[in-house]
């Protein structure tokens, strides 16, 4: 029997509700970022921050036809993982930073050193078939290809995990093609400018969002569903008090 299969079965680690609801709701705040004023030739994938960032990687790889969760909750550790995607005996992690500066190769070599040790050695968690790591930042300079390149093989030599990252190079070429999720988490605008989608705002699909509606039960009702408070009308509340 080898060392990889006397390790212990790990349970996943489940989300509370809202966690998931914050994460993965298809329906997250439209962060209204408008072409016109922050150019046409890049999504503000900044605007998103950490957990949007995620979450949009999230998506990406369920329009890819994937079935990807979320690792860990806020607050533990993550083992230098944010989400895992499995496909039979085939598991890929990957690692999402949303950095305001684009990253130099220590910060990229040091993020896949933190999953060795952490991961594989700390919590002696089976190895995965591959690593990637994820940020929007266009990792295409020279210098870095170069020791990516030895860094990879050498890692792979190691400890059998093959290494990759998605830079926005690779998330652009993607997410061209889902104006979907373009529209969800930037705006319509970008779906149709960025996505090179002509009337995509002439859609009768409306974003669903918190208002105030005609009816005042109403307004009340979505006051206490947003306080996580029981709602009863006038009416039923009135009959309980006759009683």
């Amino acid at each position: 029997m080898s060392a990889i299969d006397a390790v212990p079965h790990v349970e996943p680690i489940l989300l509370s509700p809202s966690e998931v609801w914050s994460r993965v709701d298809p329906l997250g705040p439209d962060l209204g970022a408008v072409p016109s004023v922050a150019g046409l030739g890049a999504l503000p994938y900044q605007q998103l921050l950490g957990s949007g960032f995620e979450r949009l990687c999230y998506e990406v790889l369920v329009a890819e036809g994937h079935s990807p969760r979320f690792f860990g909750r806020s607050g533990q550790t993550d083992h230098g993982v944010d989400i895992i995607n499995e496909a039979g005996a085939k598991r890929t992690v990957y690692q999402c930073k949303n950095l305001k500066e684009a990253p130099a190769w220590t910060d990229i070599r040091d993020a896949v050193l933190e999953f060795e040790s952490k991961w594989l050695r700390q919590a002696g968690l089976p190895p995965p078939v591959g690593y990637v790591y994820c940020c929007p930042h266009s990792l295409d300079h020279t210098s870095l290809g170069e020791k990516w390149t030895f860094f990879k093989d050498g890692f792979y030599e190691h400890t059998g995990v093959e290494i990759a990252f998605w830079d926005r190079n690779s998330l652009d070429t993607r997410l061209r093609h889902l104006p979907d999720i373009v529209a969800g988490r930037f705006s319509d605008s970008y779906a149709e400018h960025f996505c090179g989608r002509d009337g995509w705002t002439d859609d009768p699909w409306t974003r669903v969002c918190w208002g105030n509606a005609r009816h005042a039960s109403i307004n009340r009702f979505l006051d206490r569903h947003r306080k996580d408070a029981i709602y009863v009308s006038t009416a039923v509340r009135l009959k309980f008090f006759e009683n």
